[in-house]
């Protein structure tokens, strides 16, 4: 396990995070999106984090929360505290981390990937929802798209991603993974608009299909890579 002291440092302003919430009574976990404002010796400050253009409304003060945030390519969660809301600037103060741990680096590893996606954008103020289009790249974790128009920050969605063929003992086997996800990046470019995706509470079953798929698709690459060169 990582210890608290050797991460405090990364969690600088600016930085952003994803921030866990458990759901009492269920293995339901809520995730929200924030980033860090401010802080201190003793306590961080953090923009009030949303989810679908809400913000979180449902934790009393001293409950566990959790951050997940990444820095040079290391992946980390770690368990700290609300103890308040602040309100110049708006935002919640939360303790410092005392658990952190290294996420696992599978569920990190991206790689390019153009794969048929359909996404259904779960807001009502959104006029035609559904998205059709490709994946730009794809990681354990979520993935990017390429589409003509802006999306919200923030807004949930519902995503039906098709990977390629994959043969086992039962043959050849086609599969469509449904997953929910929220929409964490919009970035202008040239063909309109990055839109980068975060996946939320993946069974494990279309965790390890998805992984399964990164992986191959990945020594694929080195192995063109190497034939190119060689």
């Amino acid at each position: 396990m990582t210890e608290p002291s050797d991460v405090l440092d990364l969690l600088q302003i600016g930085l952003p995070i994803e921030v866990q919430v458990p759901m009492p009574d269920s293995e339901q976990t809520n995730v929200y999106f924030s980033q860090i404002i401010d802080r201190d010796q003793a306590r961080l400050h953090i923009s009030a984090p949303q989810r679908s253009g809400q913000q979180i409304d449902i934790l009393l003060d001293g409950e566990p929360i959790f951050l997940r945030f990444s820095h040079a390519g290391i992946a980390y969660t770690c368990a700290c505290r609300k103890l308040g809301w602040h309100h110049d600037p708006e935002g919640m103060l939360i303790s410092h981390p005392y658990q952190v741990e290294r996420i696992q680096r599978r569920n990190f590893v991206r790689v390019r990937a153009e794969l048929p996606v359909t996404l259904t954008l779960l807001d009502a103020r959104i006029p035609d929802p559904v998205i059709r289009t490709r994946t730009t790249d794809l990681s354990g974790g979520g993935m990017m798209i390429v589409y003509d128009r802006d999306v919200p920050l923030y807004i949930d969605a519902q995503v039906q991603l098709t990977l390629p063929p994959e043969s086992d003992s039962r043959g050849t086997v086609f599969d469509t993974l449904s997953l929910s996800a929220q929409i964490c990046r919009s970035i202008a470019c040239a063909e309109g608009f990055q839109i980068g995706l975060c996946f939320l509470n993946v069974a494990e079953k279309t965790q390890d299909r998805l992984v399964r798929f990164i992986f191959r698709h990945q020594r694929e690459q080195i192995k063109d890579a190497r034939h190119l060169t060689g």
